[in-house]
């Protein structure tokens, strides 16, 4: 699943609108796998972060931030 959602997420000729599901599978990836996926959170962050840098519409923007802000909630939870 990562590598598919890295070609719609790093796919330059793909409109933001086009890919705002992507955002939404990573946050449900990460609620609801927690302890499996760990291996793939940074690579998953990592193309969340580089798809929001270049994102000019507001609402994707919202999903590419909810990722990281929903994952940095539960980083808390691991530095305890």
């Amino acid at each position: 699943m990562f590598f598919v959602l890295l070609q719609i997420m790093e796919d330059k000729n793909l409109e933001d609108n086009d890919i705002e599901p992507a955002p939404k599978l990573i946050e449900v990836v990460f609620q609801n796998c927690k302890g499996q996926v760990d291996q793939w959170v940074e690579p998953y962050m990592r193309i969340t972060v580089e798809r929001l840098r270049r994102t000019e519409k507001s609402y994707l923007k919202c999903l590419l931030m909810q990722v990281v802000r929903n994952y940095n909630g539960t980083l808390q939870f691991f530095d305890a």
